[in-house]
């Protein structure tokens, strides 16, 4: 199936990916399904190859390619909305600049990956990993542990069962999902984020791979 649903409305377009789920269940067979939408391949695959410009840059299931990408461009492209990426230099002490910000991830980021010389990387982020500070928690010392950084709020986008706000920080657009309403005028006000440090992804500015502190992994 080559982007069976690309010309359907959005409403006739769930419809029909539910129809072919059931078909594909119903034949048992092998289907090749081909798309760019990522939701269309999240939600029908069993597994996924991402493919760029010819070359695969990764196979696997949705999870797998959702939780653990190898390389930036899977890790922009699996997840809607996509992975929050803040580029900077990270020195052998472990400090991570932006810009004329400079972030101490040693209590962060595994030994294994602290390089011996000034290296430049990605460090991502999903939006729903995220936890805002509530202002009596911004007035507080914050302990180590956590990223931690302060963004630009323009405005929230509440979705029923969540709330999307759109920010800026370090000179690039972010978002952040929260299971909750916010509560006033979201607009046009600073914010402080946190993110836990086993929800950090980091990745070579060079090769755009992914830098794992596990072999294993």
């Amino acid at each position: 199936m080559d982007e069976p649903l690309s010309n359907l409305d959005a409403k006739l377009r769930v419809k029909t990916r539910q129809d072919i789920i059931d078909l594909h269940r119903q034949l048992g067979t092998v289907t090749l399904y081909v798309t760019h939408d990522q939701a269309e391949a999240m939600a029908l695959a069993d597994k996924i190859i991402v493919m760029r410009d010819g070359i695969i840059m990764q196979s696997g299931s949705p999870a797998d390619l959702y939780d653990d990408p190898h390389h930036i461009f899977v890790a922009r492209f699996i997840g809607s909305p996509s992975m929050n990426i803040f580029r900077g230099f990270l020195d052998p002490e472990a400090h991570f600049k932006v810009g004329e910000t400079s972030y101490d991830l040693s209590a962060l980021i595994a030994k294994e990956l602290i390089p011996k010389e000034t290296q430049e990387i990605f460090v991502g982020f999903r939006p729903e990993k995220t936890s805002p500070l509530t202002p009596a928690e911004e007035g507080q010392e914050q302990p180590h542990g956590k990223f931690t950084f302060k963004a630009q709020l323009h405005y929230a986008e509440y979705m029923g069962a969540y709330t999307l706000l759109y920010l800026e920080a370090h000179e690039r657009s972010i978002v952040s999902q929260l299971e909750r309403k916010i509560k006033g005028s979201p607009h046009d006000r600073q914010v402080t984020l946190q993110v836990a440090p086993e929800d950090l992804y980091f990745f070579d500015a060079e090769t755009g791979q992914r830098m794992y502190a596990n072999k294993d992994h």
